[in-house]
């Protein structure tokens, strides 16, 4: 995507980060690309694009854009359900709890709550007082 609040560069390296966190350094690569996910997929060699589902919402956006996908390119969409401690969290309410010093670290990897930390500040930093 573009736009957002870390650049693609600075995203790419959260996730290389975040992975490496989680031990699967070697069996992931991260890459950029500009033009539609079934490209990137194709250019990659995949047959597949796997996508993370939350709640049914998610599952109607998803399918939809699966279905035009499978259309357009012959790569299918897998569906992976998120754990059922996980179905809340979003990247808008996890970047506006950070924005205002509120604490993330229970729903981001290590290296993204200290990214959010060095952008927005700590709790500690919005709450003290001179």
């Amino acid at each position: 995507k573009t736009g957002g609040l870390f650049t693609v560069d600075e995203r790419m390296e959260l996730i290389r980060a975040s992975v490496e966190e989680a031990g699967l350094g070697d069996a992931v690569e991260v890459r950029a690309h500009a033009g539609l996910a079934i490209q990137a997929a194709a250019e990659a060699g995949a047959d597949f694009i796997v996508k993370g589902l939350r709640n049914a919402a998610d599952f109607e956006i998803e399918q939809q854009m699966a279905l035009t996908n499978h259309s357009a390119s012959a790569i299918r969409t897998v569906y992976l359900p998120c754990r059922a401690d996980r179905h809340y969290i979003s990247s808008r309410f996890v970047r506006e709890i950070a924005r205002y010093g509120g604490a993330v670290a229970h729903m981001v990897p290590g290296p993204v709550d200290e990214a959010l930390t060095r952008k927005f500040g700590s709790a500690a930093d919005t709450t003290s007082q001179p």
